[in-house]
């Protein structure tokens, strides 16, 4: 470690442990990587309304929390008003913020 570093680690102002520990940050998680995947296959926004859309986030994280893969996960929730949910936003769209 250099000089600099050390006073600066020293002095608990490491600017770079804060620069790396923001840039892991935004990097996806296992879940966010799966609830991808879940959404390419539906094809919609699954943060929807168990009573409404038949299915949800929390119902998708359950089934992640199992061991369940996309592809079962998918199965499990069927055609429930799959057709009538809210389009999957593409990378970067407005509304989409874990995605920029």
């Amino acid at each position: 470690m250099s000089y600099e570093r050390q006073i600066l680690a020293e002095s608990g102002n490491d600017h770079l442990a804060g620069w790396a520990a923001e840039s892991q940050a935004c990097e996806l998680d296992d879940f966010a990587r799966w609830i991808d995947r879940v959404e390419q296959l539906l094809g919609v926004d699954v943060d929807g309304d168990e009573a409404i859309d038949g299915f949800s986030l929390d119902g998708f994280d359950d089934m992640w929390e199992a061991g369940r893969t996309p592809e079962q996960a998918v199965a499990a929730v069927g055609g429930r008003r799959v057709a009538a949910a809210v389009p999957r936003p593409a990378r970067g769209e407005a509304g989409d913020g874990r995605r920029t």
